[in-house]
C-alpha cells in the first residue's frame, strides 16, 4: 500500500484479488486505481477508486474503497486463481427480459453460469458489430452490399447464441 497524498491510503494494491460489496463472492483483480482530490469553494472531497477485471468472465469494472475487501494480495495472487474453482463460481446479476423492446419481467436476483456469462458478452459484442455495419451503411453507403451481407451473418450467428442463452435459462 501505498500514500500518495491527501489523507486516504489505498487498501488494495495492483495484482490484489479482492471482493467487492453488491457483487456476491465475485473475486476481481485491481488493474490499477486512482486517487482524487476535489476541491470546490466550499469543500475538498477525496476518493479512491479501483479499475478491477473480474478473474473468470473478464468483466471490467470501477470499485469505490468503501466497497472493497481484500482477499488475497498480489504475490498470492495466481495460486488463488488456480485454487478455485470456475464451475462453483457465484455470479449473481439482475435479470431482465425484454420481448421486442417490451419489458416483460423483472425478476430477482439469480445465480448466472459463467458459461452464460460469456454468452452474454458475445451477443452484446454481435450487437455492437450489426451496429457499426450500420454506421458504415449510412455514412459511406453499401453499393456492393458487403456490409449488408456481414450483418446477416451477424445476425445468424446472434440467433444461434440467443437460442443457446434460452435453452441454459429454461434449466
Amino acid at each position: 500500500m501505498t500514500d500518495r497524498f491527501g489523507r486516504l491510503r489505498n487498501i488494495a494494491d495492483i495484482g490484489d484479488i479482492i471482493n467487492v460489496e453488491g457483487y456476491g463472492k465475485r473475486d476481481f483483480q485491481v488493474e490499477s486505481w486512482t486517487h482524487e482530490l476535489l476541491y470546490t469553494a466550499e469543500t475538498i472531497e477525496e476518493s479512491i477508486i479501483y479499475d478491477v477485471i473480474d478473474v473468470f468472465t473478464g468483466e471490467f469494472g470501477l470499485a469505490f474503497q468503501d466497497e472493497v475487501s481484500v482477499v488475497c494480495t498480489a504475490d498470492k495472487a495466481d495460486e488463488y486463481i488456480r485454487n478455485k474453482n470456475p464451475e462453483e463460481y457465484e455470479i449473481t446479476l439482475k435479470v431482465r427480459i425484454i420481448d421486442e423492446g417490451e419489458e416483460i419481467l423483472m425478476g430477482p436476483e439469480k445465480d448466472v453460469t459463467v458459461e452464460e456469462e460469456r454468452l452474454k458478452e458475445d451477443i452484446d459484442g454481435l450487437l455492437t458489430e450489426i451496429g457499426d455495419y450500420r454506421t458504415l451503411i449510412e455514412l459511406f453507403g453499401d453499393d456492393n452490399n458487403a456490409y449488408k451481407t456481414r450483418i446477416e451473418y451477424a445476425n445468424l450467428k446472434l440467433e444461434g447464441l440467443a437460442e443457446k442463452l434460452r435453452s441454459i435459462e429454461r434449466k
